[in-house]
């Protein structure tokens, strides 16, 4: 997870990873907190389940992200290919 803080830092993205995950509902609290597009949480995921983070904490963002992305009619073939690997 500090390769991923440390991306964000030097791209100059103002996000505070470490908030965004103790939340209960992460994805939910980052779409609307933050001026995210759906291709920018589909990346922001992806980062996520090719980082270091617990395999149960990866399934449930990958999970929350589909759940968000599909109630607003944007079908992510990226993120559901990354739930069936």
């Amino acid at each position: 997870m500090d390769d991923v803080k440390d991306e964000f830092e030097k791209n100059y993205i103002p996000l505070d990873l470490d908030t965004i995950l103790r939340q209960k509902s992460p994805i939910q609290y980052l779409v609307e907190t933050q001026p995210v597009s759906e291709q920018g949480l589909e990346t922001f995921i992806d980062i996520l389940v090719h980082s270091d983070l617990e395999d149960n904490k990866k399934v449930s963002l990958l999970n929350e992200a589909i759940a968000y992305l599909d109630s607003k009619g944007h079908y992510s073939f990226k993120l559901h290919s990354l739930l069936s690997e």
